[in-house]
């Protein structure tokens, strides 16, 4: 879950860099992406959904 905990962020960022106008790109790479992501929308925005994850990583643990 630690692991989960760290790598989130990443995935929130590849998701909007996947997802952004390629002809008016608004991030420019993993850093700024981070930066720009957590100066304008705060911490929350790049653990927005995260809670899933953990319980889906719960279901699994008392599943197996």
């Amino acid at each position: 879950m630690s692991a989960a905990l760290a790598t989130y962020p990443l995935e929130v960022v590849e998701t909007r860099l996947i997802a952004q106008n390629c002809q008016e790109p608004t991030y420019r790479g993993l850093l700024h992406s981070l930066s720009t992501i957590y100066r304008n929308e705060g911490l929350q925005a790049l653990y927005r959904g995260f809670s899933l994850t953990v319980l889906g990583i719960i279901i699994l643990y008392f599943l197996l």
